[in-house]
């Protein structure tokens, strides 16, 4: 089978004589590296990202800038694909653990670090978005689109203000029992 260079959409030969596309492949290396994981994805454990580059059939690092960036791409598109398929079909939730690799998320963990990346993922885009209106041209605009533009700056500040404040409710009466059962 034919896998390195092939980009997205392309035909590649297979071994037995039909003709899959670079998406196809890649969905079979992400299902192999799923399959070989299985047993190691314990939670706590840490996938390092030299295994998991062996494990998704990645091969060396290019050290030229030219051939860098479509095996990085590569990479993440396969990672994530890997990290979708783990959640789909074993229930497995794993993120990143920064420079080490990724983790295997303990179920009890699961609603905290979703909480923590969610509201990180909130705070980016509110900063974004208040940049934008702090800074985008307002030469030639309206009086109208003057205030329109700073009720938009005043709604952000509410949702942030929203989001930073936000506490997760606590269980209904009866809930947490329901749940241990």
């Amino acid at each position: 089978m034919e896998r390195a260079g092939a980009n997205m959409g392309d035909i590649v030969p297979f071994d037995d004589n039909q003709e899959l596309t670079a998406r196809e492949i890649e969905r079979r290396v992400v299902q192999h590296a799923l399959e070989i994981a299985r047993p190691l994805a314990a939670d706590h454990h840490i996938f390092s990202n030299r295994w998991l580059e062996e494990a998704l059939e990645l091969g060396e690092k290019p050290t030229e800038t030219a051939a860098y960036e479509p095996w990085l791409f590569r990479r993440m598109r396969l990672i994530e694909g890997w990290k979708s398929e783990m959640l789909a079909q074993l229930g497995i939730h794993i993120e990143n653990h920064h420079g080490k690799g990724y983790v295997v998320i303990a179920p009890e963990n699961t609603a905290p670090v979703v909480r923590r990346l969610v509201r990180r993922e909130f705070r980016k885009t509110i900063h974004q978005a208040k940049d934008k209106l702090e800074l985008a041209r307002t030469d030639g605009l309206s009086a109208k689109q003057k205030q329109e533009r700073h009720d938009a700056y005043a709604y952000v500040g509410r949702v942030a203000l929203a989001i930073e404040f936000a506490r997760p409710k606590p269980p209904r009466p009866g809930q947490a029992k329901q749940d241990a059962e």
